[in-house]
């Protein structure tokens, strides 16, 4: 038969603390005690622990394992983070972060696609909720840390006191695994942080590319107007002298009406659309923001099987789900640590057995007792907690199943932006150009009339403005699909 404390050094041999931010969870098929358990049963145990019996080291691990967690936080890698921000960007806006006058500033006049995406990072209301959240999770390390120094110090202090008074203390065991579960806690606060800026960066991408869009249309507009703005009253002359239908006269009257119409509605759905930037960033709804720079989204983008692999191990649902499978596992193996030495919960609590000296009767608390092995209340929460393991692995499953298709779905939207902004750009808007410029020549030597150039010059906008209108959607495509694999550092793309 083995002895107690055989019994928990194979238990502190089989739980040692590995805090390690990006570790991957094993997940078995099916869930059977572990080998320490089976073990404890056969043996009884009771009587607290004394201080002796807790190495100081744990506190150390405990320790060491939340300065990882805020160097993560502090200096994250690239690959744990949706998003790496450049440092000299980082150095230059993050007085901008809690200054909104100088967010403002940053933002006027032409500002870059960087320049946002940094300033949506450290302004959004979501992002700066899931920072908290996660800074709280890492404060559980402090507290495991804490705790264990002040059960030390009241151990002692109620062991000098003789047989007055005796203290328990909770096992090494449990507490290893306390900073276990803290790990998970932490990493799940993580990736489900790493969500709420992929989030914002995703929705400050696509108002980027649509306030693109929208300055790039309205310069279009400003040009048509000026082309079609005096044509109404040079028909009318033309006219009142025969040289023109009153049909060409109409139809230039109604294409310029349109033009303005269209021109109104450009500049509103810009308005709005800075509106939306701003409540992003947390501004005033009146905040003057500038416009993008005239540059393009880029079309480099690697092919969908290469991006598959980099999303199962990088997307950050999967990432947290398996934070909580591991969590939900080392919980069941705690609750068999508690009961399997015959201790019950809330081993954290010194011993509430006090006898006096004198006194033949003792009150004894459950510190010191054996608890009853996984029944009552403590198997009900067993068989919870190995409810919700199984849930946690069939979500788990789910998202894995469901990535390939999801990446694929993205990366085919991008691939089609990507052929028809090279359709539009590189033959549509060419031909409609030159299309225009022999227009131009045959109207100069009199072998064209002036509503027929005119259609010619309106056909030669509308091109540039379907061109312009199929880069925005290769940028918003762009960021669906950094979104789906979970971040936007791809590997160099291969040529087609």
């Amino acid at each position: 038969m083995k002895t107690r404390a055989s019994v928990s050094l194979a238990f502190l041999a089989a739980v040692a603390v590995t805090f390690s931010a990006s570790c991957a969870v094993k997940i078995p098929e099916a869930y059977e005690p572990s080998s320490f358990y089976k073990a404890a049963v056969e043996k009884d145990a009771g009587g607290p622990v004394s201080v002796e019996a807790v190495p100081a080291p744990w506190v150390d691990e405990l320790r060491q394992a939340r300065a990882e967690w805020e160097k993560a936080v502090s200096e994250p890698s690239a690959i744990s983070v949706f998003h790496q921000t450049p440092p000299r960007l980082l150095k230059a806006l993050s007085p901008a972060f809690s200054d909104g006058s100088l967010a403002q500033k940053a933002l006027s006049g032409e500002f870059s696609l960087e320049t946002l995406e940094t300033l949506a990072l450290g302004r959004n209301p979501a992002v700066r909720a899931a920072d908290s959240s996660l800074a709280a999770s890492l404060n559980a390390y402090g507290q495991l840390s804490e705790l264990m120094d002040q059960l030390s110090q009241y151990s002692v202090f109620a062991r000098d006191l003789g047989a007055g008074m005796a203290a328990g203390f909770p096992y090494p065991e449990v507490v290893a695994l306390q900073g276990q579960m803290a790990g998970r806690e932490a990493a799940e606060a993580f990736f489900e942080r790493e969500m709420a800026r992929r989030t914002a960066l995703t929705t400050a991408r696509r108002l980027y590319w649509e306030i693109w869009y929208n300055q790039g249309a309205l310069r279009i507009a400003d040009e048509t107007l000026r082309l079609v703005s005096g044509l109404p009253d040079t028909l009318a002359r033309r006219y009142e002298t025969g040289e023109a239908d009153l049909k060409d006269v109409t139809e230039a009257l109604v294409q310029k009406q349109k033009i303005e119409e269209e021109r109104l509605t450009l500049k509103r759905e810009g308005e709005a659309l800075r509106a939306s930037l701003a409540a992003l960033l947390e501004l005033p709804s009146g905040a003057v923001l500038g416009h993008p720079g005239k540059s393009g989204p880029s079309s480099a983008f690697p092919r969908p099987e290469s991006l598959i692999l980099l999303a199962l191990s990088r997307r950050q649902e999967i990432k947290k789900l398996e934070a909580a499978v591991a969590r939900a596992e080392l919980s069941i193996l705690m609750m068999e640590a508690e009961s399997g030495f015959g201790r019950p919960f809330n081993l954290s609590l010194p011993s509430k057995r006090i006898s006096r000296q004198g006194e033949e009767a003792a009150m004894n608390g459950a510190t010191g007792s054996v608890a009853p092995r996984l029944s009552g209340p403590t198997y009900a929460y067993l068989l919870e907690t190995r409810a919700r393991l199984l849930a946690l692995k069939a979500d788990l499953a789910s998202a894995i199943a469901e990535t390939p298709a999801l990446v694929r779905d993205a990366w085919t939207r991008a691939d089609k932006a990507k052929r028809e902004a090279a359709l539009y750009s590189e033959r549509v808007e060419t031909l409609a150009r030159l299309n225009f410029s022999s227009a131009l020549k045959d109207y100069e030597t009199g072998g064209l009339n002036l509503s027929d150039l005119t259609e010619i010059a309106l056909a030669r906008l509308e091109a540039g403005t379907a061109a312009l209108s199929a880069r925005r959607d290769l940028g918003l495509a762009l960021a669906e699909l950094y979104e789906a694999v979970g971040t936007d550092e791809f590997p160099a793309s291969k040529p087609r």
